[in-house]
């Protein structure tokens, strides 16, 4: 089949441009053809840029005390060619006319990973629903779409239009737990939990990414992957180098940086997406925020620590966490973390009950997204 993948815009972010080339792997092992829209360039141009571009520009002056332009130039500059080389791109026309979207002759879409369902973060809220598909005998399918919190963001006009959209997909998924619920309760629709894209390729297929990325094994270090820092942050990444130096565990920490970089450090690394993935395969320790440092994290089958991250959503990592029993490896603030760290530095985690774990969720999730691409089409 012919399919035409919608997800988040594919910038800066690894973890978005990871569950967007793991989707599309998926789909090519099983003998389709994938494109992923591409967002980028068309977000430049449209009116609701300007409203992120003013907001922030203030975050980064008053909160980072900084403006931060040549951060987000030169974090584009390091994924831009993994995006450019390994992902499969479609662009509509700047004015996102609906019969552009449909101008390639898809026989199916597929919305999701992400959090393509959060309003406050899509000005184009309605083509997440497929709105633009009208009438089209096409397939629509949610794969691990996301709402990013277990809070309803919609607006009752909304809550009412996407609902009727997403009636007429033959098959809805959802990452996060929670979402299930919200689907139900506010759309009136059933849908599945399934896996986060980056979670049905294995280890060896990120392995193979990397083979020619990976540095010399010349000091063991702990990885730190915050997309949000503040000081709270920075003290259990302190504590953790302090603690984890004084076991003999490892000499260094190496923070990796999203997009903007953080007064807290003077040596600090923009990496290409293949090397941000060879962090976490040869890191002795995984520090991070982020939902997809978890993943792969977990990947890696690496110790590590997940900061609670309220500002991009609490539920992705509580529903993650809760998936493969590592509850416990999440800390809310630096005073949570003081009153854990003890057993988070020096417990292991049971890896190969979390494989196991893995590998079934791998099959239920792979074989939702074959049925869905292979029942008659919706009829509704």
């Amino acid at each position: 089949m012919k399919i035409g993948i919608l997800t988040q815009p594919l910038r800066e972010n690894y973890g978005g441009i990871m569950q967007a080339y793991a989707l599309q792997a998926v789909l090519r092992k099983m003998g389709h053809q994938a494109w992923t829209k591409d967002n980028y360039i068309e977000d430049t141009d449209i009116k609701r840029s300007w409203y992120l571009r003013i907001k922030n520009f203030f975050y980064d002056l008053i909160v980072e005390k900084r403006w931060t332009v040549t951060d987000l130039a030169a974090a584009r500059s390091f994924t831009g060619p993994f995006i450019n080389s390994r992902i499969k791109l479609f662009i509509s026309a700047r004015n996102h006319a609906h019969e552009t979207l449909l101008q390639d002759g898809f026989d199916a879409y597929i919305v999701g990973s992400d959090q393509v369902w959060r309003p406050a973060y899509n000005s184009r809220l309605y083509d997440y629903f497929l709105d633009f598909t009208k009438d089209a005998n096409v397939k629509r399918i949610a794969y691990a779409a996301s709402f990013g919190t277990d809070e309803w963001e919609f607006t009752p006009e909304q809550t009412s239009y996407c609902a009727s959209l997403l009636k007429k997909f033959d098959a809805v998924s959802v990452r996060e737990k929670t979402a299930v619920r919200l689907c139900k309760e506010y759309f009136g629709v059933d849908a599945t939990q399934v896996l986060d894209p980056t979670l049905l390729l294995t280890k060896e297929d990120y392995l193979s990414l990397i083979k020619q990325h990976s540095s010399r094994k010349c000091e063991k270090f702990s990885m730190a992957y915050v997309l949000n820092m503040n000081l709270e942050k920075y003290k259990i990444m302190r504590e953790v180098s302090e603690e984890l130096q004084c076991k003999g565990k490892l000499n260094t920490i190496r923070p990796v940086i999203h997009k903007r970089k953080w007064k807290f450090y003077k040596n600090q690394y923009h990496l290409s997406v293949e090397r941000w993935l060879s962090q976490f395969n040869q890191a002795s320790f995984v520090i991070t925020d982020s939902f997809h440092g978890c993943v792969f994290a977990i990947l890696f089958s690496k110790p590590f620590v997940a900061i609670d991250n309220k500002e991009r959503g609490s539920s992705r990592f509580h529903s993650l966490l809760d998936l493969f029993d590592l509850q416990d490896r999440l800390v809310n603030s630096y005073d949570d973390f003081l009153y854990k760290k003890a057993k988070l530095l020096s417990t292991s985690i049971n890896y190969d009950k979390v494989n196991s774990i893995l590998k079934t969720k791998q099959d239920e999730s792979v074989r939702f997204l074959k049925r869905a691409l292979t029942s008659s089409l919706n009829s509704k």
